[in-house]
């Protein structure tokens, strides 16, 4: 890969997990408000941890000596 495109992809990557990081305050808080229970927000916490393992084992395996 030539350097602009890894600058695109390191771009992409890195909107991508800023957007999980604030969606990871954002829809437990806002959308999970009114529930009685935390477990919808447990597991959306949950799913975002795995989303988030992934994406930067995905961003990393592009990293070379």
């Amino acid at each position: 890969m030539n350097k602009e495109e890894l600058k695109k992809l390191r771009i992409f990557w890195l909107t991508l997990i800023f957007m999980l990081v604030v969606s990871a305050f954002a829809v437990p808080y806002l959308f999970f408000r009114d529930s009685g229970s935390f477990f919808g927000s447990f597991l959306y916490w949950i799913i975002f941890a795995l989303l988030v393992i992934l994406a930067a084992i995905k961003v990393t395996a592009y990293w070379r000596d």
